[in-house]
């Protein structure tokens, strides 16, 4: 869970939450706190993953954000951080320093914490503008302005939620999180082309 109940009393406009049994707001915070981690494709607390990878001079790891390797072990023996291999977390990315060992498939044994230290104050707010979404009436007004363009000239209206159906106002909300969407894990092949030239 990403927000404890005692949090949401700290926004604005959570009225209508307080009149949701305890039980049920726990689990629609559940509910919503998965919906986010399947839309952005991480988790906003520290996580555990291992998996094994090609031997390779550097990589990414399958789920990101990086917090920290655990371990790293080459053929079932321990690597040393900062000796062996070497770890960029800014951008999820493993290094390893010398590569003498025969490059077998799935040689490497990665066991790492991935996800987010603290949840970002972002996450918070859009898990709470899900939950208000899910309890209010079609009648609740929706902040922000719609615009239409007449020949260069433009003219502003509040929107409403008469104006929208439920899945577009979710989709609306969703779309804050953008900005922590994570790219599906696509493993790198090593294509080592061989080239010939024609004599």
């Amino acid at each position: 869970m990403y927000i404890k109940i005692s949090e949401l009393w700290l926004f604005k406009d959570v009225k209508v939450l307080k009149e949701a049994c305890k039980m049920q707001l726990l689990n629609n915070i559940k509910l919503v706190s998965a919906e986010i981690d399947e839309y952005c494709n991480t988790r906003f607390e520290p996580t555990e993953d291992s998996y094994f990878h090609d031997l390779c001079e550097k990589f990414h790891t399958r789920r990101q954000p990086l917090v920290e390797v655990t371990s790293l072990k080459l053929c079932g023996c321990g690597l040393k951080e900062n000796r062996d291999f070497f770890v960029y977390p800014e951008d999820s990315r493993i290094e390893i320093e010398d590569l003498n060992a025969k490059r077998y498939k799935k040689a490497l044994e990665i066991n790492y914490l991935f996800g987010y230290s603290e949840v970002p104050a972002t996450v918070k707010q859009v898990i709470v503008d899900l939950l208000k979404l899910d309890a209010e009436t079609k009648n609740s007004p929706l902040q922000g302005m719609q615009s239409e363009n007449w020949n260069g000239e433009y003219s502003y209206a509040r929107q409403s939620s008469k104006d929208f159906t439920p899945a577009e106002l979710r989709k609306n909300i969703l779309s804050r999180l953008d900005i922590f969407k994570i790219e599906p894990f696509t493993e790198v092949k090593n294509t080592r082309v061989a080239r010939a030239r024609l004599i």
